[in-house]
């Protein structure tokens, strides 16, 4: 896969989450796990802008996601992460971006983010976008909460399963999280795989050089526009 910048990362994180949250019903809440999460990103989110630097804005952008998907009823799943010094238990979330308008090959985008801890000390981010000519993937590290570092290497997603309608969480701060009609949410299951490097890095712990997992089933949002 071809990694562009750090900056197309956080684009990406924008782009899809003003995209995806045209399209849930506003009906009813999430379960209170899923609540209980998007809730915790929610005050990470308020406390990220607040910091007002350029390490927290790439932090805040990543968060909206993250936030966004468990927003919409994704609950964190448990995911085996071998760094370069072994094996950890980080979680993950996840969600897709699909313009079904054409049966010949959707545009399909699939945003994950694999964490380290609770406060999201250390989080990879990955998005890919998969066409009808190519596929493109980017992928960052945020380590120590904002240190930004671009990666290299590989990273696969695909949908497995649709299921039934999102619901959406309210009473959250996050802007991104407002809802409108003119797209659709179903909760999906979807897998996921990475295996990524990155460069050595100052106030970066040297075992996040390497950041790997094998496929990984993911439950999150699944926004369609056009008629699946």
């Amino acid at each position: 896969m071809h990694y562009r910048t750090t900056r197309a990362v956080v684009g990406a994180a924008a782009l899809l989450a003003g995209l995806a949250i045209a399209g849930c019903s506003k009906d009813s809440p999430t379960g209170p796990t899923s609540l209980s999460v998007a809730a915790h990103f929610d005050s990470l989110y308020v406390a990220a802008i607040a910091a007002h630097t350029h390490g927290d804005s790439t932090r805040a952008a990543v968060l909206s996601f993250m936030e966004l998907a468990t927003a919409y009823g994704a609950v964190p799943t448990t995911v085996s992460v071998t760094t370069a010094t072994g094996v950890e238990q980080w979680k993950g979330v996840a969600l897709e971006v699909a313009d079904t308008s054409t049966t010949a090959s959707a545009n399909v985008q699939y945003l994950a983010a694999t964490y380290s801890d609770a406060n999201v000390t250390n989080v990879m981010y990955s998005a890919m976008q998969i066409g009808t000519a190519s596929a493109d993937t980017v992928a960052i590290l945020l380590a120590a909460d904002t240190i930004e570092v671009t990666g290299a290497g590989t990273a696969a997603a695909t949908l497995l399963s649709d299921g039934g309608a999102c619901t959406v969480a309210t009473g959250l701060t996050n802007p991104s999280i407002a809802a409108g009609a003119n797209f659709v949410c179903n909760i999906a299951t979807m897998q996921f795989a990475a295996n990524v490097t990155f460069p050595a890095t100052a106030g970066v712990d040297a075992s996040l050089q390497s950041i790997a997992y094998a496929a990984v089933s993911m439950k999150g949002p699944r926004f369609t526009t056009g008629s699946p």
